[in-house]
């Protein structure tokens, strides 16, 4: 069986899922029991893709749980977390908007300080 986590940012997630992939009754099965876990908002499975996508409470649950509650139920196989899915939305969000400030900081500082040489010139 080949599946695997295909997408995910904090409130949403989509995992492929060969089980469900042209089974409209599997898709059905699976979508019931995510729905019915805490915390999930909506859930959509694809049999033309084989594709679940699951919108949910970051501060209700997480995606490893959901990719817990799939492995458990067999809908997906054994599926390793890049480690920022572990860390809080917010401090996932603080981290990006830091480093988005930083390259701005960045870019700011190298066009300032060629301004400054071309106007040295």
């Amino acid at each position: 069986m080949s599946s695997s986590y295909r997408h995910h940012v904090p409130g949403r997630l989509r995992v492929r899922s060969e089980r469900i992939k042209n089974r409209p009754t599997a898709a059905a099965a699976v979508e019931s029991l995510i729905a019915a876990a805490p915390g999930v908002q909506r859930v959509k499975g694809n049999t033309i893709t084989g594709s679940v996508t699951v919108n949910y409470e970051p501060s209700a649950t997480t995606a490893a749980a959901i990719l817990d509650l799939l492995q458990t139920h067999g809908y997906i196989q054994d599926c390793s977390l890049p480690p920022y899915w572990h860390v809080p939305a917010g401090d996932l969000t603080a981290r990006i908007g830091s480093r988005v400030a930083k390259a701005l900081a960045e870019k700011a500082l190298e066009r300032a300080f060629a301004a400054l040489i071309a106007a040295a010139l």
